[in-house]
This record gives C-alpha cells, sequence and structure tokens, in this order.
C-alpha cells in the first residue's frame, strides 16, 4: 500500500465514522481533536447549524500582506509537500513592514485576538 493510499482509507474510514482505536490505545491517552471537538469549533466559529444563519460576521485573524506569485526557490522544495512547479508567495516588503508596525502599534488588540484563539 502506498503512502497515498493509505491515507485514502484513512480518510475514508473517517468519514465513515470508523475512529482509529489501535492509535489511541498506542497513544496511551485521549486524543484533544476529536470529531467532538470540531463540531464544537464550528458551531463556535460559525454558529449554530439549526435553526437562522448567524450574524456573528466572519473576521480574518491575521494581519493582511501583498505579495507577489512566483515560483518556489529551489533549497524550499520539499518532495510531496512543497513541488517545484507550484507557486510561492513573495511578501511586498513595505507591505509587510506596515503590518508589523500595525501589530506593533496595535499589540493590545492583537495580543486579546491571541489569547481568545488560545483556547483551540
Amino acid at each position: 500500500m502506498t503512502f497515498e493510499e493509505a491515507i485514502a482509507t484513512a480518510i475514508r474510514k473517517y468519514y465513515s465514522g470508523k475512529d482509529p482505536e489501535e492509535l489511541y490505545k498506542a497513544m496511551g491517552k485521549e486524543p484533544k481533536y476529536t470529531r467532538e471537538y470540531f463540531d464544537e469549533l464550528e458551531e463556535e466559529l460559525l454558529g449554530s447549524k439549526k435553526g437562522k444563519k448567524s450574524k456573528k460576521k466572519m473576521v480574518p485573524y491575521f494581519a493582511k500582506v501583498n505579495h507577489k506569485m512566483g515560483t518556489v526557490p529551489p533549497q524550499a522544495v520539499w518532495e510531496t509537500v512543497i513541488e517545484e512547479h507550484a507557486l510561492w508567495a513573495y511578501p511586498v516588503e513595505n507591505s509587510y513592514k506596515t503590518a508589523l508596525q500595525d501589530v506593533y502599534n496595535d499589540h493590545k488588540s492583537y495580543k486579546k485576538t491571541a489569547t481568545e484563539l488560545d483556547k483551540y
């Protein structure tokens, strides 16, 4: 069985509701990221699936940085992860400097967001 076939098999089993019990036994503890964990996270972030749509506005939790797309640098190529023919985002210097300055100037707000996200 190839790695790709093993991943496909694991995904099919996961979606059919079969958890890797042997893996859990080998770990010696219950996994943190269970189906229930992701269901609760989804409900918290997107609101309840039942009834009306959530009025909670989706907010990006990152500082946006302009970038240009280019070829992957040779030293970054990682077989089956970062392929040579893929694209690479090169940040625009003024943009990332502005974003860093914004985070520095508004550290309290970014810190609060990071603290809230830390529970996930």
